[in-house]
């Protein structure tokens, strides 16, 4: 889809067949698909936010014959964004984004997570979806066109970032600051879905500490319980979303369910001392 979409709308080929991409594609698809179990080998895993320097240099590594120009900026060096350009003289250029940072794996997985395996025609690994097979599509979307000899109509700049998971402030959010990429088109690459959106959700993550009085269990009117009223704050906070749901997005949404925000509790709880005290 990547490579197909790209082409589309990037090449300067007017009325010319896409039939020597698709050959090409499907040519390339053993490759491809090495590449990405490649990259879920590696664990970039956030936290602990490991690896990182590891998956920059296989990526160099996959782009380093295609006489791109290749700079790392990092406003820590543990946490290195990879930014690759192929200039082509254009006025104007493209940028695609991706992260390579995933969600901890959990511990009830089939296949061990860092292991990636083919059963049913399907690729499982962490980060399978999101988003290393992404980020080998379009090391592969580059590396397909220079082997056709197909000059796109705009440079092409691509950026492996860091830390999306946890908000991207060192990763994508340090390129933009600090005006180290300054594109005309910009595609994000990641996603659930095989069409081109132009909305998306914005984030706001909250902690709230919920205060009460610590007694043993066996007194607990000398107590305070934090937990209870935390369920308290918690059903409040909820109804929220139903005011939410008539907030709609001025912008069409391939998915109906994203056009309003949302508002989700409890995804990291704690508190107490022991299971005999009130918390």
């Amino acid at each position: 889809f990547i490579l197909l979409s790209f082409s589309l709308l990037f090449l300067s080929r007017p009325n010319s067949s896409m039939d020597p991409i698709e050959s090409k594609i499907r040519e390339r698809k053993g490759a491809i698909l090495e590449f990405a179990k490649a990259l879920i080998s590696i664990p970039t895993q956030n936290p602990p936010k490991e690896n990182y320097p590891k998956i920059v240099e296989r990526i160099k590594q996959e782009l380093s014959s295609e006489g791109m120009e290749f700079k790392v900026h990092s406003k820590i060096p543990s946490k290195p964004n990879l930014v690759v350009k192929w200039n082509v003289g254009a006025a104007k250029t493209l940028h695609l984004n991706g992260h390579y940072d995933v969600v901890p794996a959990s511990q009830n997985w089939k296949h061990k997570p860092f292991e990636p395996v083919i059963e049913d025609g399907k690729l499982f690994g962490r980060g399978a979806q999101d988003m290393k097979s992404s980020l080998a599509c379009t090391v592969y979307a580059v590396k397909i066109l220079k082997e056709l000899n197909l000059k796109p109509s705009c440079n092409i700049e691509l950026s492996f970032t860091c830390d999306e998971e946890s908000g991207g402030e060192d990763g994508a959010g340090f390129l933009v600051k600090n005006k180290l990429v300054k594109p005309d088109f910009v595609l994000i690459i990641d996603g659930q879905r095989p069409e081109v959106t132009f909305a998306h959700k914005g984030i706001l993550a909250m902690e709230i500490t919920v205060i009460g009085k610590p007694s043993h269990a066996a007194y607990p009117k000398n107590g305070v319980n934090a937990f209870l009223g935390a369920c308290k704050l918690a059903e409040q906070l909820n109804a929220l979303n139903e005011e939410f749901a008539k907030i709609k997005s001025k912008l069409p949404t391939l998915d109906p369910a994203v056009a309003s925000p949302t508002l989700v509790l409890g995804g990291e709880t704690k508190g107490g001392i022991k299971f005999n005290t009130v918390p």
